[in-house]
Formats: structure tokens, C-alpha cells, sequence
């Protein structure tokens, strides 16, 4: 999967790739580290041919993160069907 952020994320900063199955009684939310740099980061998520949910974090000190889709503001996760 492929991340387009608006503005890069600072050095300390890291970017991790959330993702879980449609699946209501499947796993939790996974994260998976991403790589890049700039605006652009990948990460390599499996593929389960059951769709999935999909987000973007943005973590910097303990405790501190930002969350796209914003959960205060909309849907929480991205959705692509199977």
C-alpha cells in the first residue's frame, strides 16, 4: 500500500499502515511500519481476499499520534472491498 501525506512527517516522527479484515470477529487492528520518506511511504500489507479497513498513523513520543481518517471527524478507516 502506497501513503500520499500532505506534508512530510518530521525526523522523529514514524509512519505506520493500520489495517484489519472486514471480518467483525477477526483481529484487532495491525500496524504495520512503513517506509519512505517525504510525502511518500509504502508498507506491505497481506492480503486475505476478504477486503479490509485500512488507516494512517502518525506517531512521534509516547502518547503522541494523529490518526487519518481523523476519528473526531469522519469514519475512522478507509474501506476496499474484496
Amino acid at each position: 500500500m502506497t501513503v500520499t501525506l500532505a506534508s512530510p512527517p518530521s525526523p522523529s516522527e514514524r509512519v505506520n499502515v493500520l489495517y484489519r479484515t472486514f471480518k467483525s470477529d477477526g483481529p484487532d487492528w495491525t500496524a504495520m511500519p512503513a517506509t519512505g520518506g517525504g510525502t511518500t511511504w509504502k508498507a506491505t500489507v497481506p492480503g486475505t481476499g476478504e477486503g479490509g479497513m485500512f488507516a494512517v498513523e502518525i506517531a512521534g513520543r509516547q502518547g503522541e499520534a494523529y490518526r487519518y481518517p481523523d476519528v473526531r471527524k469522519e469514519t475512522p478507516y478507509r474501506v476496499v472491498a474484496p
